[in-house]
């Protein structure tokens, strides 16, 4: 195998991999739900402090 299919299998691996591991992040997964609790907060300071 040539270095370069090497290469372009590697990065396309790694390329695969990284939604993964955005999903598994807990803290990801708690800035959604606050996303979602402080929705319907219209004043913007209290919208604020509710992160």
């Amino acid at each position: 195998m040539s270095p370069r299919l090497i290469l372009l299998a590697a990065v396309l691996s790694g390329l695969f991999a990284a939604p993964a591991l955005a999903a598994g992040d807990p803290v990801r997964d708690d800035v959604m739900l606050n996303l979602q609790r402080c929705s319907a907060i219209t004043d913007n300071r209290t919208w604020l402090n509710c992160f």
